[in-house]
Protein backbone atom coordinates (compact mmCIF):
# COMPACT_ATOMS: atom_id res chain seq x y z
CA UNK A 1 0.00 0.00 0.00
CA UNK A 2 1.33 3.41 -1.00
CA UNK A 3 1.97 5.93 1.78
CA UNK A 4 -0.11 9.09 1.34
CA UNK A 5 2.00 12.26 1.14
CA UNK A 6 0.94 15.52 2.70
CA UNK A 7 -0.32 18.23 0.33
CA UNK A 8 1.26 21.63 -0.23
CA UNK A 9 -1.71 23.29 1.49
CA UNK A 10 -1.20 21.05 4.54
CA UNK A 11 2.45 22.14 4.77
CA UNK A 12 1.55 25.82 4.26
CA UNK A 13 -0.98 25.65 7.14
CA UNK A 14 1.56 23.92 9.37
CA UNK A 15 4.27 26.47 8.56
CA UNK A 16 1.81 29.34 9.07
CA UNK A 17 1.11 28.05 12.59
CA UNK A 18 4.80 27.52 13.42
CA UNK A 19 6.02 30.87 12.10
CA UNK A 20 3.09 32.73 13.66
CA UNK A 21 3.93 31.25 17.06
CA UNK A 22 7.59 32.13 16.51
CA UNK A 23 6.81 35.77 15.65
CA UNK A 24 4.31 36.14 18.50
CA UNK A 25 6.90 34.82 20.98
CA UNK A 26 9.09 37.82 20.20
CA UNK A 27 7.40 40.38 22.42
CA UNK A 28 4.22 41.90 23.77
CA UNK A 29 3.95 45.25 21.96
CA UNK A 30 1.97 45.84 18.76
CA UNK A 31 4.37 46.91 16.03
CA UNK A 32 1.97 49.47 14.55
CA UNK A 33 0.26 51.10 17.54
CA UNK A 34 2.63 50.26 20.42
CA UNK A 35 -0.14 48.92 22.67
CA UNK A 36 0.58 45.98 25.02
CA UNK A 37 -0.92 42.75 23.64
CA UNK A 38 -1.40 39.27 25.06
CA UNK A 39 -3.36 36.09 24.44
CA UNK A 40 -5.61 35.95 21.38
CA UNK A 41 -5.18 39.70 20.89
CA UNK A 42 -1.52 39.07 19.91
CA UNK A 43 -1.34 38.27 16.20
CA UNK A 44 1.26 37.75 13.50
CA UNK A 45 0.82 40.68 11.12
CA UNK A 46 2.12 40.77 7.55
CA UNK A 47 3.41 43.93 5.89
CA UNK A 48 2.76 42.32 2.49
CA UNK A 49 -0.35 40.14 2.33
CA UNK A 50 -0.09 36.39 2.90
CA UNK A 51 -1.43 35.79 -0.59
CA UNK A 52 2.03 36.68 -1.92
CA UNK A 53 3.73 33.34 -1.41
CA UNK A 54 7.25 34.64 -2.12
CA UNK A 55 7.19 36.78 1.04
CA UNK A 56 4.63 34.93 3.14
CA UNK A 57 7.25 33.41 5.45
CA UNK A 58 9.91 36.17 5.32
CA UNK A 59 10.74 37.40 8.82
CA UNK A 60 11.24 40.95 7.50
CA UNK A 61 7.56 40.83 6.48
CA UNK A 62 6.21 39.68 9.86
CA UNK A 63 5.64 41.54 13.10
CA UNK A 64 3.46 41.28 16.20
CA UNK A 65 0.19 43.17 15.85
CA UNK A 66 -2.86 43.62 18.01
CA UNK A 67 -6.22 42.35 16.76
CA UNK A 68 -7.38 45.91 16.09
CA UNK A 69 -4.47 46.79 13.80
CA UNK A 70 -4.29 43.42 12.07
CA UNK A 71 -8.00 42.78 11.52
CA UNK A 72 -10.04 45.97 11.95
CA UNK A 73 -7.42 48.20 10.30
CA UNK A 74 -6.43 45.57 7.69
CA UNK A 75 -2.85 45.50 8.91
CA UNK A 76 -2.58 49.26 9.51
CA UNK A 77 -0.43 49.39 6.38
CA UNK A 78 0.60 53.05 6.43
CA UNK A 79 1.94 52.86 9.98
CA UNK A 80 3.43 49.40 9.33
CA UNK A 81 5.42 50.72 6.36
CA UNK A 82 6.68 53.81 8.22
CA UNK A 83 7.86 51.75 11.17
CA UNK A 84 9.30 48.96 9.03
CA UNK A 85 11.38 51.45 7.03
CA UNK A 86 12.68 52.92 10.31
CA UNK A 87 13.50 49.43 11.62
CA UNK A 88 15.06 47.62 8.66
CA UNK A 89 15.71 50.45 6.19
CA UNK A 90 14.21 51.51 2.89
CA UNK A 91 16.43 49.23 0.80
CA UNK A 92 15.28 46.05 2.59
CA UNK A 93 11.64 47.15 2.41
CA UNK A 94 11.99 47.80 -1.32
CA UNK A 95 13.63 44.36 -1.77
CA UNK A 96 10.73 42.80 0.11
CA UNK A 97 8.18 44.55 -2.14
CA UNK A 98 10.11 43.50 -5.24
CA UNK A 99 10.27 39.90 -4.03
CA UNK A 100 6.51 39.91 -3.35
CA UNK A 101 5.93 40.55 -7.05
CA UNK A 102 7.60 37.29 -8.03
CA UNK A 103 5.83 33.97 -8.31
CA UNK A 104 6.87 31.33 -5.78
CA UNK A 105 5.60 27.79 -5.89
CA UNK A 106 6.73 26.03 -2.74
CA UNK A 107 7.63 22.36 -2.74
CA UNK A 108 6.76 20.07 0.12
CA UNK A 109 10.49 19.63 0.77
CA UNK A 110 11.05 23.40 1.07
CA UNK A 111 8.06 23.82 3.37
CA UNK A 112 9.13 20.88 5.52
CA UNK A 113 12.65 22.36 5.85
CA UNK A 114 11.21 25.74 6.88
CA UNK A 115 8.95 24.04 9.44
CA UNK A 116 11.97 22.35 10.96
CA UNK A 117 14.08 25.55 10.89
CA UNK A 118 11.47 27.79 12.52
CA UNK A 119 10.47 25.04 14.93
CA UNK A 120 14.09 24.78 16.06
CA UNK A 121 14.44 28.58 16.33
CA UNK A 122 11.39 28.67 18.57
CA UNK A 123 12.94 26.07 20.89
CA UNK A 124 16.06 28.24 21.21
CA UNK A 125 14.14 31.43 22.17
Amino acid sequence: MKKKTKSISWWVKKLDAIISAYVRSGGDICFTCSVYVEGKNKQCGHFISRRHMATRFELDNLRIQCYRCNIWLNGNGAEFSIRLIKEIGLIRVEELVKKSRTIKQWTTKELNELCERYGELRKVD
